[in-house]
């Protein structure tokens, strides 16, 4: 009896440690699947170092469901306003010799001190003359880059109502070419919404005499590297006297920051009709 007793006793503690091996598998190949959809995930949301100016069909088959026109519905408007270029990288240079990227974080900061009046969260890529790179970066425009599509598309994956307004200056070969100009992505069709609205609202309220009209590009690296509604808005030419002199006056600055923010507040009312 005694020996039949330790038989058993043996047989259950080799069955403990079997279950015990095969749990330990199982945990291992959880981790496994885990680390990989971590990286995966990573990838998507604009960790995007190495890959080229404009992503890979597989990435952009993606945006034809229009991920960025997804909006969600618990979280307030949260808006991104990225001052393009800075440090090292100037921009456009102006006939009257200003710098691009100056202008670009004068009208930015503006925008942002209406938002916060109206209650609207705002988050800067930049807040000085600085660019998002390490020194230590060979290509820093490339890094900077990638750096202002990883803070948007941290961002939206957190929240779903996430938008983005990247400010920049134009110039041309004619000099005498003027206006503003907002561009989106092709196939973001909540991004053509945004530049629509941001368009009307700065054609209107500025009394632009050369109206333009929202366009669509699929080549700029922001626009096609973004998760969520993004647009890029040119304010003005710089390669234009007038409009480099105008583009330089703080109170204009304030008008076409004041015209931004109302095609942003226009966008957010004409997507919670369309959510309802």
């Amino acid at each position: 009896m005694e020996g039949i007793i330790e038989d058993i006793t043996l047989n259950l503690n080799k069955l403990s440690r079997f279950f015990k091996a095969i749990s330990t598998l199982f945990l291992c190949f959880i981790s496994i699947i885990s680390f990989n959809m971590a990286e995966i995930i990573g990838c998507n949301s604009g960790n995007l170092r190495g890959k080229s100016d404009i992503i890979s069909n597989n990435v952009s088959s993606n945006s034809d469901k229009d991920i960025r026109g997804e909006r969600g519905t618990e979280n307030e408007l949260v808006v991104i306003i990225d001052p393009g270029h800075g440090g090292i990288n100037p921009g456009k240079i102006g006939n009257n010799n200003v710098l691009e990227k100056n202008v670009n974080l004068s009208v930015a900061l503006e925008i942002k001190k209406i938002l916060v009046k109206k209650n609207i969260k705002v988050i800067l890529t930049r807040e000085s003359d600085c660019g998002l790179y390490r020194e230590s970066d060979s290509n820093k425009k490339r890094s900077d880059l990638n750096k202002r599509c990883q803070i948007v598309n941290e961002q939206y994956i957190n929240n779903k109502n996430t938008i983005c307004v990247s400010i920049h200056q134009n110039s041309y070969q004619n000099e005498s070419v003027s206006g503003p100009q907002v561009f989106y992505y092709t196939k973001s069709k909540n991004g053509e919404m945004l530049a629509r609205t941001i368009q009307d609202e700065i054609n209107y309220k500025m009394q632009i005499q050369n109206k333009r009209k929202q366009k669509s590009n699929d080549n700029y690296y922001l626009l096609v590297n973004t998760m969520c509604p993004t647009v890029i808005v040119e304010c003005g030419f710089l390669s234009n006297v007038i409009e480099a002199e105008m583009l330089c006056d703080e109170k204009y600055q304030q008008k076409i920051a004041s015209s931004i923010v109302s095609g942003i507040k226009k966008y957010q009312k004409e997507t919670r009709v369309c959510n309802q």
